[in-house]
């Protein structure tokens, strides 16, 4: 998954002059998703601005979406109402989220600056 993210990354300008390897980058970009950190004590920690934080961040998510949609989400999501409304009950059921017809967690990952 880190590679497919950051072959995807790489082509992008805005990443091109990163002070630490993309991998690292990416890997502190999802446990920012994954751990809720606000943005400046992490931009700090990497020495990073924290609009390059932000930026990173959302350039990640898109990565991972756009790379594992198909993969995790394209063949399973409800194609109908009726199936989205009993998916969402289900999840809810389980969950106890109302509304959601699933979520992705990294929250085992760890900072890794």
């Amino acid at each position: 998954m880190l590679g497919d993210i950051c072959s995807r990354l790489r082509g992008l300008d805005r990443f091109s002059t990163l002070r630490f390897p993309l991998e690292q980058v990416v890997l502190e970009a999802v446990y920012r998703l994954a751990h809720v950190v606000t943005v400046r004590p992490l931009a700090e920690h990497c020495d990073m601005s924290t609009g390059a934080v932000v930026s990173l961040t959302r350039a990640v998510w898109e990565a991972i979406v756009h790379v594992y949609w198909d993969e995790m989400v394209g063949g399973l999501r409800p194609t109908t109402e009726t199936a989205r409304m009993a998916a969402a009950a289900e999840f809810e059921e389980i969950s106890g989220i109302p509304n959601c017809i699933g979520l992705c967690t990294a929250s085992a990952c760890s900072s890794p600056c």
